[in-house]
């Protein structure tokens, strides 16, 4: 359990600093690509840990993320064994739909990430991630951008709710409770 929230969400804001660093970065070693997987994951990880704790505002909570989907085109099923070309295969990319995720959702691909894969333009920037978790590998692939991921991590890093409502719930022997 989180107690003190503090030190989790300066790390988050210094996780959407260094990746607003990384949108410029047009080269991309193994160790890097390495490094960045492990920020995103941590960043999510963290937002999870944040989410549980009832450490975010309501507004924080039920905030929507903007991503691509795509749905899986229903040839062969992804496995670990999947080649980038053959994921790239497996899912109808000409079918773009918009959707707004959920927080703890994209929180949960990530953590549970079976297919995850960097996107990059034609400079060698960085766009975003093709995420899923083992749960959605053959129904969808959703696509996030980067920017999307740093407002994501800002916005809970500077996210101090200031009141807060505790409601005991019989059913689950605990508190609900709701900040703002």
């Amino acid at each position: 359990m989180i107690w003190e929230s503090q030190y989790w969400k300066e790390d988050l804001t210094r996780l959407a600093l260094r990746l607003g660093q990384r949108s410029h970065q047009s080269k991309w070693s193994e160790r890097s690509l390495g490094k960045l997987e492990k920020e995103i994951f941590i960043g999510f990880y963290s937002i999870r840990k944040l989410l549980e704790a009832k450490k975010l505002s309501e507004d924080i909570v039920n905030g929507l993320i903007p991503a691509d989907s795509f749905k899986w085109s229903g040839g062969r099923k992804i496995t670990h064994l999947t080649s980038s070309s053959a994921l790239l295969e497996a899912f109808d990319f000409n079918a773009l739909q918009k959707v707004k995720l959920s927080l703890r959702f994209v929180c949960n691909q990530v953590i549970h990430s079976y297919i995850y894969k960097e996107t990059f333009d034609e400079n060698g920037r960085l766009c975003g991630i093709l995420i899923s978790s083992d749960c959605q590998r053959n129904k969808t692939v959703f696509f996030i951008t980067l920017k999307n991921i740093i407002k994501a991590f800002s916005e809970i890093g500077k996210d101090y709710p200031s009141n807060a409502e505790f409601r005991f719930d019989s059913k689950s022997g605990d508190y609900i409770v709701k900040n703002w």
